[in-house]
């Protein structure tokens, strides 16, 4: 928790560096980060607030097409055909 709390609030420092010196460009290169970032941090800062600051995963916690768990894992190795060495054994695939 301390770590978000400490990122919301190094943005926060950079959106109101920008602010105070009224260039961005300097801003940006100053705390060495992109122009995009610092864009869109601050359409997030005047949306949703420090809330929109919070760093959040880009997908979802169940995305709607993993696999259940009761579905059984198979190697690719399952479904291959065995190997004939030249001696005329059959070596099969280990799983």
């Amino acid at each position: 928790m301390a770590d978000q709390a400490r990122d919301v609030q190094r943005k926060i420092k950079i959106l109101r560096h920008a602010e105070q010196s009224g260039c961005v460009a300097k801003t940006c290169r100053y705390f060495g980060i992109g122009r995009a970032s610092f864009y869109r941090w601050r359409t997030a800062y005047r949306q949703l607030g420090e809330a929109g600051l919070v760093n959040a995963k880009p997908i979802p916690k169940n995305p709607v097409n993993r696999t259940s768990p009761a579905t059984p894992q198979f190697s690719g190795n399952a479904y291959r055909t065995p190997k004939v060495c030249l001696s005329g054994q059959t070596h099969r695939p280990r799983l």
